[in-house]
């Protein structure tokens, strides 16, 4: 009867420390990034070649933060990622040659939005992620995309720390 006791009161005590084991991040073996429809449709705005330097900042990012973690591999997981939003923090280039009253000296509070999926062997996982700064005092030194970039690297990091 003690013995029964005993173990009962063993795997009652055991339980949080299961419930608190999580597996090991799987690794990551792809990342694939994509500009969603809703940025895509301010290319004019912004220009076709900003939007294509977010969507390899966001990649390169993330590839690097896994990386740091130890989390790359082969035959791990594979990561697709949509920016479903993204504002400069200045103007681009695109932007002062639409409006000249615009300049290098003009600030925004920027940011980003990112939507995505993980594929892998435990299914598909939904990842969803949203930045902007809300001070404006807080854009000094900034160039184009520094909140963006911001929010991607915020983004990155959470991910390959097995956060998100």
């Amino acid at each position: 009867m003690r013995t029964a006791l005993a173990v009962s009161l063993v795997a009652v005590l055991a339980i949080p420390a299961l419930t608190a084991f999580r597996a090991p991040p799987i690794p990551v073996s792809s990342v694939s990034v994509t500009i969603g429809p809703k940025l895509q449709a301010k290319a004019r705005e912004y220009g076709q070649r900003d939007l294509d330097q977010l969507r390899q900042e966001l990649k390169t990012d993330v590839e690097r933060a896994v990386a740091r973690q130890g989390r790359s591999g082969p035959g791990g997981v594979r990561l697709e990622l949509e920016i479903v939003d993204a504002k400069p923090s200045r103007p681009t280039f695109a932007q002062m040659g639409h409006n000249p009253s615009l300049s290098m000296r003009s600030i925004y509070t920027g940011g980003g939005t990112i939507r995505g999926v993980e594929h892998g062997p435990r299914g598909d996982r939904t990842l969803s992620y949203s930045w902007y700064e809300s001070d404006i005092r807080n854009e000094r030194g900034s160039v184009t995309w520094t909140d963006a970039d911001r929010a991607f690297d915020m983004f990155a990091r959470e991910y390959a720390a097995g956060k998100r």
